[in-house]
């Protein structure tokens, strides 16, 4: 997962060595600059090849996540400037995640755009999350319902509507039914102590 991390410490190594920005005192002599980042001259070749990879993998992960699968837009991606490799490797990877995402648009109804990134949905489920607060203890609770106002744009006159439509029965009746009983309250039922009069472990 940080490979690409380490591939442009490697190209950054190579361009303080290539244009002698590595500055020797007495710190640091030349044969430590040698001894040391001077090896990662050997791999000059490979991280070129492994710059461009990196460089295609970014360039569609951010585009499907910014533009999401629908469409032609494997061709908008093919053509996107940064997409234009040299290296064999690179090539190979454009051209495997550009026919992923050929397979994938295929799936797609005519003028429908999916999503590519889950981030919308972890997001909204971050909000709730911290709506929730200390109930998030409880399980999923009849806050849920709350997600659909996290997500929209209300007024004043949209909350009284929907406070005057829907009752707080039926709030009520749809959460026991499509939520069932909090974790919460499972706790307390299993772990109450016994009521007045109630011999614990007796034999009748």
């Amino acid at each position: 997962m940080n490979v690409d991390k380490l591939v442009k410490w490697g190209a950054d190594m190579l361009e303080l060595i290539d244009n002698g920005e590595i500055k020797c005192d007495e710190k640091y002599n030349p044969e430590h600059i040698d001894e040391k980042p001077g090896r990662i001259t050997e791999f000059r070749e490979p991280l070129k090849e492994w710059c461009e990879v990196m460089q295609v993998v970014g360039i569609t992960e951010r585009f499907v996540r910014e533009q999401g699968i629908g469409g032609d837009c494997h061709i908008v991606l093919e053509n996107l400037p940064d997409m234009d490799v040299k290296t064999e490797k690179a090539l190979s990877v454009r051209q495997e995640l550009t026919e992923f995402v050929v397979t994938e648009s295929l799936k797609v109804n005519t003028d429908e755009r999916l999503s590519g990134s889950s981030e919308i949905i972890e997001s909204v489920f971050g909000k709730f999350k911290f709506f929730e607060k200390d109930q998030a203890k409880s399980g999923v609770t009849g806050l849920l319902l709350s997600i659909g106002a996290l997500v929209s744009e209300t007024s004043d006159h949209l909350v009284q509507k929907a406070m005057e439509t829907v009752r707080t029965g039926d709030v009520s009746k749809w959460c026991k039914k499509m939520i069932g009983q909090t974790v919460q309250s499972k706790r307390k039922e299993a772990f109450n102590p016994p009521s007045k009069g109630t011999k614990v472990g007796s034999i009748s």
